[in-house]
């Protein structure tokens, strides 16, 4: 099998994990805790950014070169990266109304 092969059955088996428990399942027992964090990492740059902060800020908080943030950066206005903006925004503020 192909690397891209290879990929695309990882792309359908993720998108065949329909609840967060059974992704956290299989996430946390796939991933050593160090892709974790970097997934995270990046996950939480392209929401950093697209509150307004600055590389400065983003590399200290979260102790991430800048060129890493610059790869986020590239791919923040992307439709499919703004979706997942607009998903984790819907989450933030359903979790601040139940008060979490």
């Amino acid at each position: 099998m192909t690397e891209a092969q290879l990929f695309s059955q990882l792309i359908t088996l993720l998108s065949d994990i329909h609840s967060s428990s059974e992704m956290e399942s299989f996430l946390t027992a796939f991933l050593t805790e160090t892709e974790q964090s970097v997934l995270s990492k990046r996950l939480t740059i392209l929401v950093l950014l697209d509150s307004g902060k600055s590389y400065e800020e983003i590399s200290r908080e979260l102790k991430v070169s800048s060129a890493t943030i610059s790869s986020i950066a590239t791919i923040k206005d992307l439709p499919i990266t703004q979706k997942a903006l607009q998903l984790i925004k819907r989450d933030q503020q359903l979790n601040r109304l139940l008060g979490f």
